[in-house]
């Protein structure tokens, strides 16, 4: 017979400053600071306490109501406690994101991230899963598109893809749709 006790816990604190410097440019900037927490009787390795810290600069451009431009990066880092093996991820994520909306009609998002990534442990593990957040050690790409149209009054389709490449690792494809009918 197998039993144990598991609990989980995610609490995080977050600041963000947002600066409309024109009609047209924003800045903003978000702090986060947080916990995340794993306790399990059962299954060795999955017990840890990772304390993170994150910060992320956005630069936003939206010259009309159609289409937005946003550039970010994001620096985290992650510790696991020493008393549950210490181990540490430093994140770096470069990013963009576009969006084109036809009021009424749909709208279009692709974005595209660069994730580089360090980290001194074990990669595949319940706690090097949470650190590296489903990535791998090194150079990252993702990339995503959706496209979400209205059919008429009450229906609407979505298409999504999402993709992403680690080195060492074959490119990872997928996609998905979604038909939505109001009623």
């Amino acid at each position: 017979m197998l039993n144990g006790f598991e609990s989980r816990s995610r609490r995080f604190n977050t600041v963000r400053i947002r600066w409309n410097t024109t009609r047209q440019w924003t800045a903003d900037v978000e702090a986060e600071r947080g916990r995340v927490s794993n306790n399990s009787d059962l299954l060795t390795g999955r017990t840890y306490t990772i304390d993170q810290q994150s910060l992320k600069p956005r630069v936003t451009w939206q010259p009309n109501t159609s289409f937005r431009t946003i550039a970010s990066f994001k620096y985290t880092e992650k510790l696991n406690k020493p008393e549950f093996g210490g181990e540490e991820a430093v994140l770096q994520d470069l990013g963009i994101e576009m969006r084109y909306n036809t009021a009424g009609k749909g709208s279009i998002l692709a974005t595209v991230n660069r994730v580089s990534i360090t980290f001194d442990g074990e990669t595949n593990s319940p706690l090097g899963n949470e650190l590296l957040s489903g990535l791998k050690t090194g150079t990252n790409m993702t990339w995503s598109l959706s496209i979400q149209r209205n059919l008429s009054n009450n229906l609407q389709v979505d298409l999504s893809y999402n993709g992403r490449r680690s080195e060492g690792v074959p490119v990872v494809h997928v996609g998905g749709a979604q038909v939505r009918a109001f009623f």
